[in-house]
């Protein structure tokens, strides 16, 4: 599995909250000169996208309201020209967009912390299947995946080996399986 690099490796929260602030001015300055039947609004889910840098999803949330109180209050600050009700169905799309974006970065955001992956070279024994860990140490594969990952093991054994280690339990075995 192949890591995507962000296009912007911004990781300081002060950071992503300025550059989220200075967006916020940019789109709703733009906003309040054009006509109110323009969707300016819908550029504020790059604001939301952004957001998502601050791995926070009350942060996500605070975000996604300012910007939806900003595509309202440029409602009333734009220049009074357009139908109103296509005016307002655009402005309606708009704060929709905001709010599915933010809705869906915070699940795909709790779907990640809950997801582990194995992922590289894996040194192992040719014979014993023991794994190399990152100090050098060799581990049972149960025991090195089961501490790099939320993988549980449970034993059991396959019909032919089952059958090669207890040879009189091959009838036993299929009554237990029928």
């Amino acid at each position: 599995m192949r890591k995507i690099r962000p296009l912007l490796n911004i990781t300081s929260f002060s950071t992503i909250l300025v550059i989220c602030g200075v967006l916020c001015i940019a789109i709703f300055s733009i906003d309040i000169m054009l006509p109110r039947g323009v969707a300016i609004g819908v550029p504020y889910v790059i604001v939301v996208l952004i957001s998502i840098r601050l791995k926070n999803s009350k942060a996500i949330y605070i975000i996604t309201i300012i910007c939806t109180l900003l595509t309202l209050l440029g409602y009333y600050y734009s220049p009074n020209e357009g139908k109103l009700w296509k005016v307002l169905i655009n402005r309606f799309l708009a704060i929709l967009v905001i709010w599915s974006s933010a809705f869906l970065s915070v699940k795909i955001d709790d779907a990640q912390k809950e997801i582990k992956v194995l992922e590289g070279l894996l040194p192992i024994c040719a014979t014993c299947k023991k794994i190399k860990d990152e100090q050098g140490n060799w581990s049972q594969i149960e025991h090195y995946v089961n501490d790099h990952s939320e993988v549980q093991f449970s034993h059991g054994m396959c019909p032919s080996c089952l059958h090669e280690l207890y040879p009189d339990q091959k009838d036993q075995s299929k009554q237990i399986t029928s």
